[in-house]
């Protein structure tokens, strides 16, 4: 400045003293940089710069870089509920009664044990440690709640990729490490053991952070701009493209239907977002056979699973074109409303309760066989109802023949009950592909031998969680199933 002459000294001088510092900017913080940061002063200010910091995280980073748990006393739960709905608060592969489980309590000790995965492998704090590449940024918020002398956060010097935020309401007695953030009369001061700033709050409301934590809460994260787009969360009628389920258009879903989409519905998603489909054709028509099994205890979704495949069977295609036979040894609501459906023949319950029920079904269901078998010969001896189907198709002078579909609810007790009734199966596996018939069998349990003679003809076996690792075994060949979450819908 001094080997500048006079005016030019002068016009830098007020230059500086007017642009040296600008009103109005963002005071930011990088958590990297803390293991742990205070919030104080005023209850209703801290309580919103709070949920502003929280709410700018959620928004501005993925679940899978950053995680949100939240421990807040009883008094303090109703300023953090609205973080249950972050997908960044979500546990991946553990869920409880209303679903996924979430990093959301009043015992840190509950929220610890749910983030037990997330805390191995963590060093301790350093300022000049490298961001963690495979674990995401954890922050955990405290408000009102105790940190147990035994807590992974009880750690004075922090974890490496780990920040507390404190909530105190009042003034805080003593410096408690890390960043402090205090708030007084409208008024922000930002205090470090290196630097201070002077601000104004950002604040937020209660009903504004449940609203935008709504909006997150169905987000996911992208894959690639050609990859097809995640259906797992869409219901039955947005699988199908149904639309409004009560005004189904079926003069279009029950439109003819080329040979591969013939007998194919959607049961669900994968693990990638894309429809796990069930097509009951056989192998040499690109299909997964005629005949299958279905094993779930108590709770698994089986009887979802089931209504799930004859209303989706039932909505896209024709009763011309597909009949069922519905069966419940028990007399459970499987199939209850399901005998209004127009494809329906029969809909038999409480087997268990009388016996003769049983032998009048088998007796139905050989007439069926055999109708079936007369018919095929009597029209031209055609070799099955494929060859049937394209004679007709050409114009030859013949009835419609459906396929049929003969669901088997508690198939395994009423093979305890009737254990010769495996000979009608068996008797089904080894001709009911020619004549259109088809059978799936479904069960709570299955014992090992209950199959015998049929597991040949039973080409596909959808597995949801089993009882045991042995029933597992000899449905699917594998015990996994036994080992899938302890909730409705997963399945092998």
């Amino acid at each position: 400045m001094d080997e500048l002459e006079p005016l030019t000294a002068g016009a830098m001088q007020r230059f500086l003293a007017t642009q040296g510092s600008l009103d109005n900017l963002p005071m930011a913080v990088s958590l990297r940089a803390f293991y742990h940061m205070t919030v104080s002063g005023v209850p209703e200010q801290v309580h919103g710069i709070a949920r502003a910091l929280i709410a700018q995280l959620a928004t501005l980073h993925s679940p899978e870089d950053l995680v949100i748990a939240t421990v807040a006393s009883r008094g303090a739960a109703e300023q953090w509920e609205w973080t249950k709905w972050l997908p960044h608060a979500q546990v991946p592969g553990s869920f409880d009664g209303a679903g996924t489980r979430r990093l959301f309590g009043d015992s840190l000790a509950e929220v610890e044990e749910l983030l037990r995965g997330r805390l191995e492998g963590r060093t301790r704090f350093s300022r000049e440690g490298q961001p963690l590449l495979d674990q995401p940024h954890l922050v955990l918020v405290l408000d009102g709640a105790m940190v147990p002398p035994d807590s992974a956060f009880a750690a004075p010097e922090g974890l490496q990729g780990v920040t507390v935020i404190e909530i105190v309401s009042g003034e805080l007695d003593e410096p408690r490490g890390g960043l402090s953030i205090v708030v007084r009369s409208g008024k922000l001061q930002l205090e470090s053991q290196v630097a201070g700033y002077d601000g104004t709050p950002d604040t937020l409301s209660v009903e504004a952070a449940e609203a935008l934590a709504r909006q997150l809460a169905p987000l996911r994260m992208g894959g690639d701009d050609d990859d097809e787009p995640l259906l797992a969360n869409l219901d039955f009628t947005e699988l199908l493209g149904l639309g409004d389920a009560g005004s189904v258009d079926v003069s279009r879903t029950w439109r003819p239907r080329s040979l591969a989409e013939r007998l194919r519905v959607p049961i669900g998603v994968s693990e990638d977002g894309s429809p796990v489909m069930l097509d009951l054709k056989e192998a040499a028509q690109d299909g997964m056979g005629p005949h299958g099994l279905c094993v779930g205890a108590t709770g698994s979704g089986k009887s979802e699973l089931l209504r799930t495949l004859v209303l989706g069977l039932a909505v896209t295609h024709s009763s011309e074109t597909l009949n069922f036979v519905l069966a419940d040894f028990k007399g459970g609501a499987t199939f209850a409303g399901m005998s209004e459906l127009p494809h329906v023949a029969a809909v038999i319950t409480n087997l268990a309760d009388d016996l003769t029920l049983v032998d009048r079904m088998r007796d139905s269901i050989t007439g069926e066989l055999q109708r079936r078998q007369e018919l095929l010969r009597s029209a031209g001896n055609y070799a099955n109802i494929h060859d049937y189907e394209k004679a007709r198709a050409a114009g030859a002078p013949l009835e419609p023949l459906a396929s049929l579909v003969l669901v088997i609810d508690e198939f395994s007790e009423l093979l305890t009950a009737k254990p010769d009734f495996i000979e009608m199966f068996i008797q089904i596996g080894r001709i009911g592909r020619s004549l259109g018939v088809h059978l799936l069998l479904a069960s709570q349990r299955l014992e090992e031998g209950r199959l015998r003679g049929l597991e040949t003809y039973l080409s596909y076996r959808i597995g949801l969680r089993t009882f045991s690792a042995a029933e597992s075994r000899t449905a699917l060949g594998v015990p996994d199933a036994y080992h899938l979450p302890r909730c409705p819908a997963p399945a092998i």
